[in-house]
């Protein structure tokens, strides 16, 4: 009787063992299937970033070896549009904005400002403070605009004071107070950093800017402004003259404010499918240079999702037009008399 207990406890003691084991082993299993999971989407994410520099790497060599012209980066029949439409490059996106596309808010006349904010639907008795306020940022002297603000205003909001020097990017807009907080220019993702520049770049290209750019030189309205962009895109060749004729202002040429080829600024947006930020950087061609043909100004993530006005609503990336790099120049033969032995 005793014997047929201890067999009786043995059993139970085996499946509860063979229990513990099998429950042991599902918990390992889904533990390592986890992890195997984790591990895939850290190379997937790594291949991801690799291929985003990759693609990187690659432009900035062709936009330190192939000519800027009114069609874009290259020659018209193999342009690259610098409008900053997209591409779909080896499984990334890629924009390209012409700096003088954009309206440059270190030089800006009070003027275009205020009818650009205009455009950004900032309501017109805000305007004037604003543009105070930018003054009074990144001037060299601490006195206070009429409606600005310098480090006493900064200080009572607990905030870092004026630079007191020119904007380094668009960005920097989020430090200046009542830019950071005025919600029309940060809205819809079609905000005031995405349609403005900080480098030294002089003058409008019509053939580049947004229409919220646009809208901001003297007689051109939102209607123009729409004619101009469908315009464009058959032959970007609209110039001083055709503006002049549409709008009838006769001092673009004396103001120097159109310029119809880019500059030798481009800003480069950079996105790939499955990562929640995009590579964002301005790059200033230097030929003359001694140390490189070129260097970034600034460089930032942007910490969203792809833009709805960039990528329409119900868009794949089959819908965007990909881009085939041309082929690369050939490399320049070094003369036998000059070569190393």
């Amino acid at each position: 009787m005793i014997r047929r207990k201890q067999e009786g406890f043995v059993l139970v003691l085996t499946l509860l063992i063979l229990a513990a084991i099998t429950i042991f082993a599902a918990y390992f299993g889904e533990r390592v299937q986890k992890s195997l999971q984790l591990a895939q989407q850290k190379q997937n994410l790594n291949d991801k970033q690799i291929n985003l520099y990759n693609v990187r790497a690659e432009l900035l060599f062709r936009l330190g070896t192939v000519h800027l012209t009114q069609y874009g980066l290259g020659p018209k029949d193999q342009a690259i549009a610098l409008d900053d439409r997209s591409y779909s490059v080896d499984n990334t996106t890629l924009q390209l904005q012409d700096a003088r596309g954009l309206l440059n808010l270190n030089i800006v006349s009070d003027e275009r400002l205020f009818r650009f904010l205009g455009a950004m639907e900032v309501p017109a008795d805000q305007r004037n403070r604003l543009i105070d306020i930018l003054r009074d940022y990144i001037d060299e002297d601490d006195l206070r605009r009429l409606n600005g603000a310098e480090s006493g205003e900064y200080q009572k909001l607990g905030l870092p004071p004026p630079t007191n020097l020119p904007l380094v990017s668009p960005l920097e807009l989020k430090n200046v107070l009542g830019w950071r907080d005025t919600a029309p220019l940060w809205k819809n993702k079609i905000t005031v950093a995405n349609l403005t520049t900080v480098g030294n770049v002089f003058g409008t290209n019509p053939n580049t800017a947004p229409w919220q750019v646009l809208v901001s030189l003297p007689g051109i309205t939102p209607e123009l402004a729409q004619s101009i962009i469908i315009r464009r895109q058959l032959e970007p060749d609209i110039g001083e003259g055709f503006i002049t004729q549409m709008t009838g202002v006769n001092s673009f040429q004396e103001m120097g404010q159109i310029v119809a080829l880019p500059a030798d600024s481009v800003r480069v947006t950079q996105r790939a499918d499955g990562l929640p930020w995009a590579l964002r950087y301005n790059v200033q061609l230097t030929p003359m240079s001694n140390i490189s043909p070129w260097e970034i100004n600034y460089f930032y993530r942007l910490e969203e999702k792809p833009d709805p006005a960039i990528t329409p609503p119900g868009a794949t990336a089959a819908d965007i037009p990909k881009l085939a790099l041309p082929p690369r120049p050939d490399r320049l033969a070094v003369p036998a008399s000059t070569a190393s032995p």
